[in-house]
């Protein structure tokens, strides 16, 4: 691995092949493919459900977009924060829901998204949740969110950043082949799988990934105002431990997140049949309401019964808000 990674370990080997696939792949001569960016479709890359944006991140992330990311569906911190500032300038956009699930990524560039991704949950609120893996650089983007949610048997925290060298100077020698490395400065080769790494050049990059994880640490110390010591082990925790360690703020599947973003944005109960499925709203009803509703056919699945105060208010903040439009 030529780059410092907020990773999960086990993912490492993981991101060493993928950086020497996208290095063979972009090294291709790619000037006869009609592949451009005006082929793309111009529809926005989220869903906008009564006020809620919803976007998902799988996978590992790469700093940069580019052919190799967008054919292979890899995201990139450069495609999510073209999502964000399109989140940003959207009028329909209240609030947002990211479902996320990665190991990780690439430290460079990972702090101007988080800039970004800060902006817009000052202005429309982040929520993120995540149903399978959120480790590493994910924490670190999603610690800028209002909250951060997971499944059950979710896994979250890896907090920290490594980075590899293999070196290939032994397996070189046996076949019989020779390197000299030429250079003008004490550093310059340094990280050649080529040679060995000197102590010097060790503690170099040692210090070099410190200092990344320092950044990372006063992030979530920044962010995430619960944050205990024990998040910063490089230990992954089951959804329950880590709202204990002040990783997430609970535990939550996906659809009631969802649910609760929508009836918070509408006024009215959302009911979410899970990924890929549909919702239905709700009316909120007095139990007099509900019983006359139901006596008289209507379907008890689409009413929730709240208190007379509630309905009451709920009733005069809608005639609140028709009377604003009105004047306006």
């Amino acid at each position: 691995m030529k780059k410092a990674y907020a990773i999960a370990p086990l993912f490492a080997d993981d991101f060493k092949n993928l950086e020497a696939r996208q290095e063979e792949f972009l090294n291709v001569d790619a000037t006869s493919w009609d592949f451009t960016d005006e082929d793309q479709e111009e529809s926005r890359p989220y869903e906008v459900v009564n006020g809620v944006a919803i976007y998902s991140i799988k996978g590992k992330m790469l700093a940069e977009s580019n052919f190799f990311t967008r054919i292979f569906g890899i995201p990139s911190y450069a495609e999510i924060g073209e999502v964000i500032s399109a989140m940003y300038m959207d009028e329909e956009v209240e609030s947002v829901l990211m479902s996320i699930s990665t190991p990780g990524g690439q430290v460079a560039g990972i702090s101007d998204l988080s800039s970004a991704w800060r902006k817009l949950n000052a202005e429309k609120p982040i929520t993120v949740h995540t149903s399978g893996m959120l480790a590493s650089a994910g924490v670190w983007l999603a610690s800028n969110s209002s909250k951060i949610y997971a499944s059950e048997t979710a896994e979250i925290g890896s907090i920290g950043v490594l980075q590899m060298h293999v070196s290939q100077e032994e397996a070189l020698k046996k076949e019989g082949i020779k390197v000299t490395v030429i250079k003008s400065a004490p550093l310059k080769a340094i990280g050649s799988p080529a040679k060995d790494l000197t102590a010097s050049e060790e503690a170099h990059i040692q210090k070099k990934v410190d200092e990344a994880a320092e950044l990372f640490k006063r992030q979530l110390y920044k962010t995430r105002y619960s944050i205990q010591e024990a998040a910063f082990t490089g230990e992954m925790f089951i959804a329950s431990q880590a709202v204990d360690v002040g990783l997430t703020d609970g535990v939550k599947t996906y659809s009631d997140v969802f649910n609760e973003l929508v009836s918070a944005s509408t006024g009215e109960a959302a009911n979410y049949n899970g990924e890929g499925g549909s919702f239905t709203m709700k009316k909120k009803v007095t139990a007099e309401m509900y019983e006359s509703a139901v006596a008289a056919g209507a379907d008890p699945e689409g009413m929730e019964i709240v208190s007379q105060a509630d309905y009451d208010a709920l009733l005069a903040a809608a005639e609140g808000t028709e009377g604003t439009e009105a004047n306006e």
